[in-house]
């Protein structure tokens, strides 16, 4: 078997510390975010989400609502011919694509019962 060149051998080692430091960067996912709130006292769900956007009681369970919306913007594009040769005086056309903002949203829901969070629910297009 041929001996690794440097190159190789550099990757191999850098690899693994490239996908650990990655999954460090990512963190965990919002469900489990929001899981870690579930035992723990109103207060402590307040004091982290701050006041929700909805209160609803419903005989001895009062349900907290929140809504997480993230908002991406693509840019739009105004540029050259869209082919090669397709210059205005030929007939081409100058494509001129407005840019866009998108909203993905999670409608977050909790259960609280005598004051202690006691379940989580995601609902939405970006949970």
């Amino acid at each position: 078997m041929a001996a690794m060149a440097w190159a190789d051998k550099r990757a191999v080692l850098v690899l693994p510390v490239i996908l650990a430091l990655a999954g460090c960067a990512i963190g965990p996912n919002l469900s489990k975010q929001m899981s870690a709130y579930v035992g723990r006292p109103e207060s402590a769900l307040i004091a982290g989400l701050g006041p929700p956007k909805q209160k609803i009681e419903a005989g001895d369970t009062t349900y907290f609502i929140y809504d997480r919306i993230w908002r991406t913007y693509v840019p739009g594009y105004t540029g050259g011919p869209l082919f090669v040769d397709q210059r205005p005086s030929l007939g081409g056309i100058t494509p001129n694509v407005p840019g866009r903002t998108y909203y993905d949203t999670c409608r977050i829901g909790f259960a609280v019962r005598d004051r202690v969070v006691r379940s989580v629910a995601l609902r939405g297009d970006h949970c």
